[in-house]
């Protein structure tokens, strides 16, 4: 029976490419004002097409399967999430069946996003993989942006079942110190070389790229507003870069052997072979 290697390590990271590209989604079919019983599929589908297809790109070999995959684990992890809220028993007894058809569709939805995303990144994927400082923080802000989506579902389920809602100060800076810190990790493992300040920069690319969006629905463009952006970016950055360089004493010395046997299909974070 012929066998097909799954990386785990692409779809952890497709997952959080495929959350970001979720929010991203979500954000520009929101600004289009666009409605109807369609939208909320459209977002599950296009943000996992972009995901896919940055993965498909930023991979060093073939990534197709992996974020299809990660399509249904995003699924899987919502649901999770969901069902640790107080009350969500109910909701599942009352429509138990109506949660079961919706969420397959979604995940269906979400996988074939993937898929397809991942196939057009591959096909329109150089032979060798850039590293444009550009490009690299461009996918540190879709990393960290699926990280801070998925770090502030699961504080925030975690704080509604402690019932100790009085303080947010201290969950706030939770997520947003975790979200850079371990987005730069990931972006600096997937990374062909180090580059740990680029890798640490998903909060920065966050930041510009919010305030550009308010102001596209007019929100004033103020001095205090690019201040505002320019600190909350330039503080993530630097907890980011810290866990880039975490990431890089770790495994840094894999990446270089990686890197150099990427052309022959080396793999830069551990796969299972699934028969």
């Amino acid at each position: 029976m012929s066998s097909t290697k799954i990386s785990i390590g692409w779809v952890f990271v497709s997952y959080f490419m495929i959350t970001g590209g979720f929010m991203v989604a979500a954000s520009l079919l929101g600004m289009a004002r666009v409605d109807g019983e369609w939208v909320g599929y459209g977002v599950f589908f296009l943000g996992a097409a972009l995901g896919g297809f940055f993965a498909g790109r930023a991979s060093p070999g073939t990534t197709i399967i992996e974020p299809a995959i990660a399509g249904v684990v995003f699924m899987l992890v919502f649901l999770g999430l969901f069902s640790m809220v107080p009350g969500s028993r109910i909701v599942f007894s009352a429509a138990g069946r109506t949660v079961l058809v919706t969420s397959l569709s979604i995940g269906f939805v979400t996988a074939l996003g993937g898929l397809v995303g991942a196939m057009l990144g591959e096909r329109t994927s150089a032979p060798r993989r850039s590293s444009s400082r550009l490009r690299w923080m461009g996918l540190a802000g879709l990393i960290s942006l699926g990280m801070l989506f998925t770090i502030t579902l699961l504080i925030g389920v975690l704080m509604i079942r402690s019932g100790d809602m009085s303080d947010g100060t201290g969950p706030i800076l939770l997520i947003l110190g975790s979200s850079a810190f371990l987005g730069g990790w990931v972006t600096q493992a997937i990374a062909p070389e180090r580059m740990c300040l680029v890798s640490g920069s998903g909060f920065m690319v966050v930041g510009v790229v919010s305030i550009g969006l308010a102001v596209a629905q007019g929100a004033p463009f103020t001095g205090s507003v690019i201040l505002g952006g320019l600190i909350f970016g330039g503080v993530g950055t630097l907890v980011g870069a810290i866990g880039a360089r975490v990431g890089w004493a770790i495994s840094g010395e894999r990446i270089q052997r990686a890197a150099a046997t990427e052309q022959a299909g080396g793999a830069q974070i551990p796969s299972a072979r699934v028969r």
